[in-house]
Parts: C-alpha cells; sequence; structure tokens
C-alpha cells in the first residue's frame, strides 16, 4: 500500500514539474512583433484613425503576420492572414470568443446589448434564437418571395431615376432587412426608420472605433461631467443612446402590439416571439435590432462595391448576364429557384463582398482564458484583444491568385479551395466573422445581395459615362470610406435598360405588386 502511495506521489510531483516547466517555457516565449510604443502610452498615438486596414497591411510587411501593439496596457494583436484567423478564432474559438468592452459604445451610448457585445450566457442563448437565420434554404423558404418583390421595387426606382441609384440602395437595402425583420411595409414609417438605421450605424461607426475615445483607455473618465473641456463625449453619447433604443424599441414594439391583434404580417421579430420564452425577449428585441441596424448599411455598401466592379469590369457583367439569359430567358425576371442553377451568379456576389470588402476590420476577439496562449513561437497575453485584418486577408495572392485587384468571379470556380468552406469561408470572404462570433445575418444578407444582384443584371447595363472626348470614362482608384463598415467614395455611373423589352418587364412586375 505505501508503494502504490509512493507512485502516486511520485506521478504527482512529475506533472507538477512537467507543468511548472511548460508554464516557464512558455512565459520565456516572446510576444508578437510590433512596432515601439511610449511608456504607459504604448502604440496609443500610433493607432491610426483612418482605414486603419491599410496601416496594419503594411506593417505586415515588417512584422509577419501578427502584428503586436499595446494601448494604456491593453494588448492588441493584429491578425493579418486568413489562415492564423482560421487557428486561432475558429480552432481556438472557445478562448477567442470574449469581446472587447468598449466604454463608450457600450456602456454610454449602449451598443453593450447588441448581438456583436453580448458575452456568456447572453450571448448563446442569443445565438440559440437565431439558428433560424444560418441555413440559405431557410431563408429563402420564409423571405423568398418577398424580396423578390423588394427586388422588383428596387428595379422601378432605378427605371424612373437612374441617376439617384445610391439613394434607391439605401432606400430598397433598408426595405428589404425591415420587411425581413419586423414584417414593415413600404411607406412613411419606414422611409423614417430607414433613415434613421443610416445616422445610427454611421454614429456606431464612429463609437466603435478602436483609439477614438480615450475613455476606453481609461474607462474612469466616464464619470467626469460633461461640461469638462474635453470630455463632451457623455453628451454626445447620451444623444446617440437615445437615437439608438428608438430604432431597437420603435418597430419591435409595432410587431408586438400587432401580435396581440393577431395582425402581424410575418418576420423574424414575430417568428423569434412565438418559439421563445417570454424572458428572452429583451434578447430578441436587441437580435432583430442589431439585424435590422446592420444589414441596412452594409448591404448599401456591398451594392455599391458591385456597381463600381460592373462599371470597371465589363466582362464579369457580360458574363453574368449570358448566364441569366440562359438560365432564366429575357421573357421573365429571376426568381430564387433559378439561383441553384447559376454558378457564376454566387461567384460574382462572392467576388463583391471579397474584392470590395465592407467589414474590412473584423471586430475584436479577447482571449477570454484566464491562462496566456501560445501560438507559431509567440505568446499571446490573457485578456488580449485580437483585431482581425479583413482586408488584408481579403488581399492574400496565397489564396486569392496574383490578381486580387482585378474583379474576377472565375477564381470561384478555377480554385478548388474557394468552392467550399476553405479556412471555415461560407462565401468565400472574411467578411462575415470568425468562429462563435460570425455574422448570425450572413445567410440574409448573402440572398438578398442574389436577387438583387441578380435582378438588376437582368433588367439593365452598367457603364462608364461617356467622356467628352467621346470614350468611355472609367473611374480610375476610387478609394473606401473609413469606419466599421466601408463604402465605395463617390463615381460616375451609367445605368440603362437592356432593352426596350426588359423595361417593359420592369413596368409590368411592379404593375401586380
Amino acid at each position: 500500500m505505501a508503494l502504490i502511495l509512493l507512485d502516486y506521489v511520485f506521478v504527482l510531483v512529475l506533472l507538477f514539474l512537467v507543468y511548472s516547466f511548460w508554464r516557464r517555457r512558455n512565459s520565456d516565449l516572446p510576444l508578437p512583433p510590433g512596432p515601439r510604443g511610449l511608456p504607459v502610452l504604448g502604440n496609443a498615438l500610433q493607432i491610426p484613425q483612418e482605414r486603419p486596414w491599410l496601416v496594419y497591411a503594411e506593417w505586415a510587411k515588417q512584422y509577419g503576420s501578427l502584428t503586436h501593439l499595446t494601448a494604456f496596457g491593453t494588448h492588441l494583436i493584429i491578425i493579418n492572414d486568413r489562415k492564423t484567423a482560421h487557428d486561432l478564432l475558429d480552432r481556438r474559438n472557445a478562448i477567442y470568443n470574449g469581446r472587447v468592452h468598449m466604454t463608450f459604445a457600450g456602456e454610454i451610448v449602449g451598443w453593450e446589448k447588441s448581438v456583436a457585445m453580448l458575452q456568456g450566457p447572453r450571448h448563446i442563448q442569443t445565438r440559440r434564437m437565431g439558428q433560424t437565420l444560418m441555413s440559405l434554404a431557410s431563408v429563402q423558404q420564409q423571405c423568398g418571395e418577398r424580396m423578390t418583390a423588394e427586388a422588383h421595387r428596387l428595379l422601378k426606382n432605378l427605371l424612373d431615376k437612374p441617376q439617384e441609384w445610391m439613394d434607391h440602395y439605401r432606400s430598397s437595402a433598408g426595405a428589404f432587412i425591415m420587411l425581413t425583420t419586423y414584417g414593415t411595409e413600404p411607406g412613411k414609417e419606414q422611409d423614417a426608420l430607414i433613415a434613421e438605421a443610416k445616422e445610427v450605424v454611421e454614429r456606431f461607426s464612429v463609437a466603435a472605433t478602436p483609439g477614438n475615445w480615450i475613455v476606453d483607455f481609461i474607462p474612469i473618465l466616464k464619470y467626469v461631467p460633461a461640461w469638462v473641456p474635453g470630455f463632451r463625449f457623455n453628451a454626445t453619447g447620451k444623444t446617440w443612446r437615445s437615437q439608438l433604443e428608438h430604432l431597437v424599441h420603435s418597430p419591435f414594439n409595432k410587431v408586438k402590439t400587432l401580435m396581440e391583434k393577431h395582425a402581424a404580417p410575418p418576420s423574424l421579430a414575430a417568428n423569434f416571439l412565438e418559439s421563445n420564452p417570454a424572458q428572452n425577449e429583451e434578447l430578441i428585441r436587441w437580435l432583430c435590432g442589431s439585424l435590422f441596424a446592420a444589414g441596412a448599411d452594409t448591404t448599401v455598401g456591398a451594392l455599391a462595391s458591385f456597381t463600381l466592379a460592373m462599371t470597371k469590369f465589363p466582362l464579369a457583367q457580360r458574363a453574368a448576364q449570358a448566364e441569366l439569359d440562359r438560365v432564366v430567358g429575357r421573357d421573365r425576371l429571376p426568381v430564387f429557384a433559378d439561383f441553384e442553377h447559376m454558378p457564376y451568379l454566387h461567384a460574382l456576389v462572392k467576388e463583391v463582398l471579397r474584392w470590395g470588402i465592407i467589414v474590412p476590420m473584423g471586430f475584436p476577439h479577447r482571449l477570454s482564458s484566464p491562462e496566456q496562449d501560445t501560438y507559431d513561437g509567440y505568446r499571446i497575453p490573457a485578456g488580449a484583444l485580437l483585431l482581425p485584418n479583413a482586408w488584408a486577408m481579403s488581399r492574400d495572392t496565397g489564396v486569392y491568385g496574383a490578381d486580387v485587384e482585378v474583379f474576377r468571379p472565375e477564381r470561384y470556380l478555377e480554385m478548388k479551395e474557394l468552392q467550399g468552406m476553405a479556412y471555415g469561408m461560407a462565401y468565400g470572404s472574411p467578411v462575415f466573422g470568425f468562429g462563435g462570433r460570425v455574422c448570425l445575418g450572413q445567410h440574409v444578407a448573402y440572398a438578398t445581395l442574389l436577387v438583387q444582384i441578380a435582378s438588376i443584371l437582368a433588367a439593365f447595363d452598367i457603364s462608364p459615362p461617356v467622356g467628352k472626348d467621346g470614350k468611355l470614362a472609367v473611374p480610375g482608384e476610387v478609394g473606401f470610406s473609413s469606419g466599421v463598415v466601408s463604402h465605395p467614395e463617390h463615381f460616375e455611373t451609367v445605368i440603362r435598360p437592356r432593352s426596350a423589352e426588359a423595361k417593359e418587364l420592369v413596368q409590368a412586375a411592379n404593375a401586380f405588386e
């Protein structure tokens, strides 16, 4: 018996020594490389305020796939390639699914209740409720007809006032997501909420940009009165919070009222309320609000990128239209049932999401484990924030080929690794996020773009304007705006019906809707 106890003691001592050696060895590992900072401030003054993804991509050439920064003691690690993001954020999702605590955007403005910032059990509950969105087939089945009808309204607006195409995209994107989320039909109420959503999302982009607010690094400053010079952010946050809460509560409360009268149209909000216990109402309310706010702006950016691509790369447009003519013909407009026979259309939408990536810097993931992690010979401190540079990943020549700046949908048909779920990318690019934080609305967004882009290409030609010299004035280098959601900056384009028959199709489709 004594010998057995000695054996146990020996094994325990051996395990302790191995664990101590492992911890000591990993503690000796270096942090990922990065630019040298200042005492206390760290790299706070070096964090770029405008288009940070471009700066981080340049730093990656010097420091590698992981770039380490600090700001007031907080460790920031930029991930610049998809394999590293997959290894850490997908495969090790269990310890990298934490979110950064944003004092300004979260506490002061109120976004802490949104899906993007939830953590722990509330985050898990919300994702479980959102599983109805996690299938492209279910989105098409639940919302396909209404999405098609809204696409037809977009075509009518483009036909009537083609020069106002960007306004039509914004109105249509908001209408799509409102119709899907709340069942709200077109009208003054819908238009007002869409305009409000635009402003709320623009303010969120400013509120959530890392480095914009000193209170995010020194949270105690939230208690400083707003009248103190330099601390107006508290008053600003209060105003923004009021608008955000109105956007979240107003359409949701209307759905509840209509449900009590048994008059609510089909919607995700109604489905969530019917299929989940009453104690989850606040989670449902903010899940719907998050989908509405995010979808109303990101879809606009994607449609603008699509229009820019069609203006600059006419061969891709012609190839997609040839497929539409072959599968659909020219005597009707496309419907969801057609899309399973249109591989080039899917490739084109995926290329839009990659080439004109609308969320160039993914939301930060926090290492939630109390222990540090290690990767590729480096240590990652507990609590570190990992910021995925989705723009750099979308330009990875090792994944997409040497011509990453060219809009070429064929790459998704030629490269086997892009045809499936390479590195966990459901739609061929990192635009929808990673691991347990992947965008809940990704299938709604993709389905929306499918029907909108297919409908536009079936009915219209998109081309550069004709210059004073009589030649096509193809846009040159077009920049993208800064912020959480990025849109192409202004460029000139012309949208006109493909034929007299296409014009009649658009008019006929709207005559019956």
